[in-house]
């Protein structure tokens, strides 16, 4: 096998060791940190439509028990709670389901979400005005339970985050490595970081290849219909940041294939490289 050859391999080798390396500073900056998890998930659970299919949770949880009025009353009653739900007052009860869905996603652990005294007054006010007076409402817990993110409705995502944390920023140290020593010890300098640059942009290009087809999978996973479509709005927000992550790839590898052709260019303009002055005439 050539030396070029042999390289072209190790370069293909580190390209997939910087595809984990890459994949696992994603997983450590976004799934895996708990502040930066949950201020991701309560921007996109602060958006209406993801209010909307929480408060509608609530609302079951609080008079599905009582189907005539759950029946006449569900649409005034969610749409009361949607707009409670977006004032500061709620924030902290965003914070709590976001902190759930976490625990979920990262360990695999059943979350419980308790509306307690906290909350639960202000939305059966809510509620109450939502029925009117002519239909009653007979509600005496203290406190409700909202599954939204039961561990059946979920899957875990632990098997994957686990071995990226422990090993995916070695690997991509190491893949920086060899594209490093691939640059240095090849002769063809420009040729060498034209390859480095390549295999940047085939890192890139199988990273955003593979979200949407990863995405699906992991949604199809959700059996729930509320808790796929919450899961999905947040995870959206999760890979754009994969996604603007990534390009920075694309900045190095233009960098350094634009490097290759300025050296290229200043090799040919040597005086070894041009030809022999023409002497004057006579």
């Amino acid at each position: 096998m050539s030396e070029t050859a042999i390289w072209r391999f190790l370069v293909a080798i580190a390209a997939v060791l910087l595809l984990v390396g890459n994949a696992a500073i994603w997983v450590d900056r976004s799934l895996a940190d708990r502040d930066a998890f949950v201020e991701t998930a309560v921007d996109e659970l602060e958006r209406e439509e993801v209010r909307e299919e929480i408060a509608g949770e609530i609302v079951l949880a609080i008079i599905g028990n009582q189907p005539l009025i759950f029946q006449l009353a569900r649409g005034p009653a969610e749409l009361a709670v949607t707009r409670m739900l977006a004032t500061p007052a709620f924030q902290p009860l965003l914070n709590l389901i976001a902190a759930g869905l976490h625990q979920m996603v990262v360990t695999g652990e059943r979350p419980t979400i308790m509306i307690g005294a906290e909350f639960l007054p202000p939305l059966l006010a809510a509620i109450v005005a939502a029925i009117g007076p002519g239909l009653p409402l007979a509600f005496q817990p203290q406190q409700i339970e909202i599954e939204l993110f039961a561990r059946q409705d979920i899957p875990s995502l632990e098997r994957i985050i686990d071995p990226l944390q422990a090993v995916g920023l070695l690997c991509g140290i190491a893949g920086l490595v060899i594209l490093a020593l691939s640059v240095v010890v090849d002769r063809n300098r420009p040729r060498a970081l034209r390859r480095v640059a390549f295999a940047l942009f085939a890192v890139l290009a199988v990273t955003l290849l593979s979200i949407v087809p990863l995405r699906r999978l992991y949604l199809s996973q959700i059996e729930d219909e509320t808790a796929r479509s919450i899961t999905a709005d947040v995870l959206g927000a999760f890979t754009t940041q994969l996604i603007i992550q990534s390009l920075l790839l694309l900045v190095a590898g233009a960098i350094l294939f634009a490097l290759s052709l300025w050296w290229r260019g200043t090799l040919t303009r040597t005086p070894e490289g041009q030809h022999p002055p023409i002497a004057p005439a006579g």
